[in-house]
């Protein structure tokens, strides 16, 4: 049986409170460039907007994480202050609350269309 999102959050956040998260750099992404287009300073910032996060941030329905570990991946949008949409993806694994994606969202009705 599949956790479900609110409990999901409920775990994710616990982790991050205990400081259990971390960030995955990926190769194809300039995070510090994402966080600035989504009017974050910090990583620091972006963890708060995590613990933000709530049932009706989520975009789409969990999934298994491509990259075969059997751990499911959750993605939520979230309005950011600066008015761009983030998208974020989420999973709990051994590391704590890892954050695979945060950066505008770039594809269907919620992109920014000004790039």
């Amino acid at each position: 049986m599949h956790k479900d999102v609110n409990e999901f959050l409920r775990d994710a956040k616990a982790k991050v409170r205990s400081c259990h998260r971390r960030f995955i750099p990926r190769n194809d992404r300039d995070m510090l460039q994402d966080f600035i287009d989504l009017g974050i300073s910090k990583r620091e910032d972006a963890w708060r907007i995590i613990l933000q996060l709530s049932a009706s941030d989520e975009s789409q329905p969990n999934d298994l994480d491509k990259d075969g570990s059997g751990k499911r991946v959750w993605f939520f949008r979230r309005m950011m202050e600066n008015g761009v949409y983030a998208y974020i993806k989420l999973k709990i694994d051994e590391r704590g609350c890892v954050c695979i994606s945060f950066h505008p969202v770039e594809y269907g009705e919620y992109a920014n269309q000004d790039h």
